[in-house]
Parts: structure tokens; C-alpha cells; sequence
């Protein structure tokens, strides 16, 4: 039998075992199992099932037991033994003198260990290749829980929760790693120096589900946070939320928390000013992370109700395959500033530091290319805007810097130093909505073919626009539908390309001035791709043309659009408000509801489907040319009407009688029963046989 040594304190129980310890593999040869229909304690033989009390020789087994106490008496049966063998079980720490037990738990499924005495409990792990804290949770709800690195491989750690007047004391020594932390006690730090606390995860979860954690006690300002692990391993990822925590922001400005993969989620990010130490600015490290995995990206998450905070961002793709999300919550309400005229050692600032990124992960263009640009994904359901008021810093090897707006929620760039405006590449809008006051603060991707994904000139990398606009559905009424509304106090010009994928909006959403749009604007997916044009004043848009798939206008709410230039189209409605063509344009299908108006400038435009429905009648429409042949399809209507009055003004259309011969669909369906007619009071639909009055 190999020596072990215990030493008793008067302070306590400090047990010290030798190297030569008796291994797993002897000692589990010698199992003591306990029993959960015995009776007295650890000291009792009856406690055990054999009748023996277990000695340094033996292995202890304890299974599925939920009511396993460990008191003052019992404390020298547990802390000689060094090997411990837990499933399914519960054991209950209530003692009142301190205890540093530095044995091996080996756990065949999740079991849990609950402090609720008021000493200290300390386990000191030997880093032994078969003690696997992995399937054993903490709860601490009295005294203090002092945790070592418990598990020296990947993401096998156990969940702690910490409730009031708990404490979770990190290791002095080294880093302290659990899957997560939940409850609203206290997280600590006896150090003299800042110490790491790693938050990771796997994919069971552990007894608790999947996550998020929510912790939203007192962090302690000198507990440095890492989300993931430096080691990169596809399930070393976590959700840790930080509700209420009285120091997360002092934290950040001590320790640089770092995501290596996963999210922390911080009710309120706060000032760097508000530091208790001299390093400025809240800054988060966030670390590209691996594509495998079920987590495969980084990111922060905005818990709070709306405020302003100077957190400084820094992105690095150390692994880098992954997006940084920045996602605004539920609510949202959350501007990122700089505090004062100028960044402060880049307080406020997102910086963009990647040296190289690679593709393959969640990015939403088809173009072929090895080296991609760095994601920075805006997303949230949230109701209040968030709003980039801050400085966007390229790095110098860096490549471009792409934003990608997810989410229902609203995103806003508002008008700042231009300085401050250093991101280079494309912005994707793929749902909810991303306001901007000024093209300027959108950043510095002008011209299409000149800016790439990524740090090398590939020739397929080459990006043929600087604004697209959908996800690749084509469902323009979604209550999500991606939205680019410019809110600034004047008149804005552009010559920056948009493209549209699926479907998406432009919306003016400023009274001060209308948009014009002159850099031109074409279907980037294949399929049928709808833009949606909204908001007051006289707006403009040149070269509007079908691209890799089809595209469609559709003009919104009051107000003027005029489309400029080359336009080729398949179809336009017009819902309200007015809706000009100004150009050379093809666009063979046209549906002007009852109030709206469309107006074709010289009789360039030749239509062949007509669109109605017969709710909304027919606008006043100007300038078209109708074909000899073509359709006219009638919607939303009974088929037993006997004259159907849709009304409607043809001003200067050339061909309207050719209307008359057209092919009718009603409801989908060819009809040969009824006809169309011209009359004083406009366009009608009627039976075949009554009197057609042509004006």
C-alpha cells in the first residue's frame, strides 16, 4: 500500500497526500461503496454497504445518493481517501471548520457538490490524468468555495453556481476554469495580482441545459474574465451573462477580458473614467474562433436598457475563422461614444486587427475566395436603436473590415468625425433595419471593384457593390424585411453601388431632404429580387437593372422616387405616392394602384402585363407604351359582377387600345366571359356582349 499522509489544523483539515499515492487503477480495486439505506455517518460501518469504513487502500463509490452529508465528524473518513467515484449523486458539505482536500473525483455522470457551511472548502486538483472533475457541478450557498484548475484538458469543467452569502474564491496560484458561473453571490480574488477566471462550455450542457449563464452577484475588479479557451478546441465555448454585476466594468478595464469562443453578455459596459485602475478604456479582446463547433463565433451581448459607454473593442483573428457579433439584446437603447473630442489610447474605439482571415464560415456572398474580409455582425431584437457614434479603426495589415446587419432589431452609424469612420469594406443589411446619417458615417468603401474580401487583390474576390441589401428571400412584406433608412437633416448624395438580395428596402426617413442615389443598383441572387422604395420628398435612383436574377420595384408610402437612367426591370407597382421613369427602361410589367401614380417619361417604356387589384382600382398612369399583346390580370375580385368600374387615368399612353385585345385573368384564371372596356369613368371589366365606349 502506498503512504498517504493526513494533517489535522487546528484552523482545519489540510490533507496531504504523497507522490506515492496507491493509483486508480490499485485503489479501485478496493471499492467502498456507500449506502444510501444505511444509517449514521462515515464513521458508522453501517454507512457502508459490507460493513466496512473506507481507508487510503480504497476507492469510495457513491451512486445515485441525493442526500449525502459530510459534517465536522465526518471529515476524517472523507479526507482519507483519496479516490472518489460519483453518478448521479448529491453530496452536501456542512461543516464549520475549513478544509483543503486535494483528492480525485471521477465522475461517470453529472453529480453536484453544495456548500452551505460557513468555512472554506479548497480543492486543490493534481492535475492526475483520471481525476475528471468534468460531470460535477459546485453549488456554494454559505462559506467560501476555493476552486483550482479542476480539469486540465479542453472543456471538461464543472458548472458553479454562487448564491448569497456564498463566495467563489479563484485559485492564487493560476487560472480558475468552470463551465460557467450562476447565482448572485460573490466572485473573488485573494491574489495580489489579477487572476483568469475561464468560462467555457460543451455540448450536454451539463445538469443546467445548454446556457446562457447568468451570474448577477459582485465580481471582484481584479477577476480577469476569458469566454472559450486559448487553446481554440471546438467545444471549449460558452454564454456567460453579467447581470448586475457590481465590477464587470472595472474588470474590463483590468483584466481585457477575452473571448476566445463564445459570448459575455454586460448589463452595463459603463466608462472607462469610472475604472479603479489607471488603465484607460473597458476593453474586450475577442478572438476568431475555430468554425467547428457549435459556437462558431465571438461575440458581446448588450443586457441592459439603454445608456452610453466608451467600450473599447479589438478584434483578432488569432484562430480566425469566425464573425465578431456584437448583438444589441432584447432592448437595446445602448451608444457606443468616445469620451471627449478624441479617442483616448483608443478608448471608444472598435479596431479591426485581424492580419489575415480566412473563409468558410457563416458569410453570406457566393464569390469564390481563400482570404475573406474581417465580419463584424450587427444583430438583436432589439426595439431601441443602437447606435456606432464611436471611432472604427482599420488595422494597417488588416483587411477590409465588413458589417453585416442581422437580427429584427435596429442598428444606427451616426454622424461623427469623419476621421472616426475607417472601416473600408462592404455593409450587408440581411434583416431588420440599419439606419445612417450620412453616407460618411457608413465608413469608406466607395467605388465597387476597388476594394476586395480580404487582404489580397484576388481578381474573384472583387466586390461589385458597396451596399447589399437582403438574405436571398424574396418576401418584401416580412416583418423583418432588411431596411436601409437614411435619417440625416439634408439632402444626401451618393455614387456608391447597392445590390439587393432577395428583398429589401431604401428608405428615406429624413423630412430635411431627399436621397439621390447615382452609383446604380442590380439584383446580386439568382431568382426574383424585390426592392422596396419608401419615404417622403424627391428621391432619385440611377441605373436600376436586373443582375444575376431578376428584379422588381415596388414604391411605398408618400412621396416622390424617380429612377434614373438605364432602367431594366421585370415589374413595378406603385402602392402610394408617385413613382417616374427618367431614361431608357424596359420594365414589362406595371400595377399602379388607386391612389398612386406612374409616369414614363418620352413613352420609353413599352408594358405588356397590366397588374390591378380590384379593391384598390387603378392610379393614373403616363407615358407607357402598350404592346399589340399582352395580359391584364384583375385580383381580389367576385366573378359575378356584371360591370366592374376600376378607373384610372391613361395620360399620353400610346397603344391603350391594344389594352382592349389584352388576354383577362381574373383571380389567376383566363376568362373569356367578361372584357375590358374604356369608358369617361376609366378602365372597366365587363361582361362579354355590353357596349364598349372608347374615349
Amino acid at each position: 500500500m502506498k503512504r498517504i499522509i493526513a494533517l489535522i489544523a487546528v484552523v482545519g483539515v489540510s490533507c496531504c497526500f504523497s507522490a506515492d499515492v496507491a493509483t486508480w487503477a490499485e485503489a479501485s480495486k478496493n471499492y467502498v461503496e456507500y449506502d444510501v439505506n444505511g444509517s449514521g455517518g462515515w464513521n458508522d460501518a453501517t454507512r457502508w454497504k459490507g460493513g466496512k469504513v473506507p481507508g487510503p487502500q480504497n476507492a469510495v463509490k457513491i451512486e445515485f445518493a441525493d442526500d449525502v452529508v459530510i459534517n465536522d465528524k465526518d471529515l476524517n473518513v472523507f479526507t482519507n481517501v483519496y479516490w472518489y467515484s460519483l453518478i448521479n449523486s448529491r453530496i452536501t458539505f456542512d461543516c464549520t471548520v475549513d478544509v483543503k482536500y486535494p483528492g480525485c473525483f471521477r465522475s461517470g455522470s453529472r453529480s453536484r457538490f453544495v456548500k452551505v457551511g460557513d468555512n472554506r472548502l479548497e480543492f486543490i486538483h493534481l492535475k492526475d490524468t483520471y481525476c475528471n472533475y468534468s460531470v460535477t457541478d459546485f453549488i456554494v450557498s454559505n462559506g467560501c468555495l476555493r476552486l483550482g484548475n479542476l480539469y486540465p484538458y479542453e472543456s471538461l469543467s464543472p458548472l458553479v453556481e454562487v448564491w448569497k452569502p456564498g463566495v467563489l474564491e479563484l485559485w492564487p496560484d493560476g487560472n480558475t476554469k468552470v463551465l460557467g458561473v450562476v447565482g448572485d453571490g460573490v466572485v473573488t480574488n485573494t491574489s495580489t495580482v489579477s487572476r483568469q477566471l475561464t468560462l467555457w462550455s460543451h455540448m450536454d450542457g451539463g445538469s443546467f441545459g445548454a446556457g446562457p449563464w447568468i451570474f448577477s452577484g459582485t465580481q471582484a475588479s481584479s477577476v480577469k474574465i476569458a469566454i472559450g479557451d486559448e487553446s481554440n478546441k471546438p467545444n471549449s465555448w460558452s454564454e456567460q451573462n453579467f447581470m448586475g454585476v457590481a465590477n464587470v466594468r472595472k474588470a474590463f478595464s483590468v483584466g481585457f477580458p477575452q473571448i476566445f469562443h463564445g459570448f459575455i453578455g454586460v448589463e452595463d459596459p459603463g466608462f472607462g473614467s469610472e475604472c479603479l485602475v489607471s488603465i484607460p478604456g473597458t476593453c474586450c479582446q475577442f478572438y476568431g474562433a475555430d468554425c467547428a463547433g457549435p459556437m462558431p463565433y465571438v461575440g458581446f451581448r448588450y443586457l441592459g436598457k439603454g445608456g452610453i459607454t466608451d467600450m473599447q473593442i479589438d478584434y483578432y483573428n488569432k484562430y480566425g475563422k469566425s464573425p465578431l457579433v456584437i448583438d444589441a439584446g432584447a432592448i437595446g437603447g445602448l451608444t457606443f461614444a468616445v469620451d471627449g473630442d478624441a479617442p483616448v489610447d483608443y478608448r471608444g474605439s472598435w479596431r479591426n486587427l485581424c492580419e489575415y482571415f480566412y473563409s468558410g464560415c457563416d458569410w453570406a456572398t457566393s464569390k469564390k475566395t481563400d482570404v475573406t474580409a474581417a465580419q463584424f455582425i450587427l444583430t438583436g431584437s432589439n426595439v431601441n436603436a443602437c447606435v456606432i457614434s464611436n471611432n472604427i479603426v482599420e488595422g494597417s495589415s488588416a483587411p477590409y473590415m465588413c458589417f453585416i446587419k442581422r437580427g429584427t432589431g435596429t442598428w444606427r452609424f451616426a454622424e461623427r468625425n469623419e476621421d472616426w469612420c475607417g472601416n473600408k469594406g462592404p455593409i450587408l443589411v440581411e434583416q431588420g433595419r440599419l439606419e445612417f446619417d450620412s453616407f460618411t458615417a457608413l465608413g469608406k468603401g466607395t467605388k465597387p471593384y476597388t476594394n476586395f474580401w480580404g487582404g489580397v487583390t484576388d481578381e474573384d474576390c472583387r466586390v461589385q457593390y458597396i451596399y447589399r441589401i437582403g438574405n436571398g428571400t424574396n418576401d418584401v412584406d416580412a416583418v423583418d424585411l432588411a431596411t436601409m433608412a437614411y435619417l440625416g437633416d439634408a439632402q444626401a448624395c451618393s455614387s456608391r453601388r447597392f445590390a439587393v438580395c432577395g428583398a429589401g428596402r431604401i428608405e428615406n426617413g429624413s423630412d430635411a431632404g431627399g436621397l439621390e442615389l447615382t452609383g446604380g443598383i442590380f439584383s446580386d441572387c439568382e431568382g426574383d429580387n424585390t426592392l422596396a422604395l419608401s419615404g417622403p420628398g424627391v428621391n432619385s435612383l440611377t441605373d436600376v437593372t436586373n443582375g444575376i436574377g431578376t428584379l422588381s420595384i415596388i414604391k411605398e408610402d408618400v412621396g416622390e422616387w424617380t429612377l434614373k437612367g438605364n432602367v431594366l426591370l421585370t415589374f413595378a407597382e406603385v402602392k402610394c405616392g408617385i413613382l417616374k421613369f427618367d431614361g431608357p427602361s424596359t420594365c414589362p410589367g406595371l400595377k399602379v394602384d388607386g391612389d398612386a401614380s406612374f409616369e414614363a417619361k418620352a413613352s420609353n417604356l413599352a408594358v405588356d402585363r397590366l397588374r390591378f387589384d380590384a379593391e384598390k382600382g387603378i392610379g393614373s398612369i403616363k407615358g407607357a407604351v402598350f404592346a399589340e399583346s399582352g395580359t391584364v390580370e384583375l385580383n381580389g375580385t367576385t366573378k359575378g359582377f356584371s360591370s366592374l368600374e376600376l378607373g384610372g387615368s391613361f395620360y399620353g399612353s400610346a397603344g391603350l387600345e391594344n389594352v382592349l385585345r389584352w388576354q383577362l385573368l381574373i383571380d389567376g384564371e383566363r376568362t373569356t366571359r367578361y372584357v375590358l372596356s374604356l369608358s369617361s369613368d376609366g378602365l372597366k371589366v365587363c361582361r362579354r356582349g355590353m357596349s364598349v365606349v372608347i374615349r
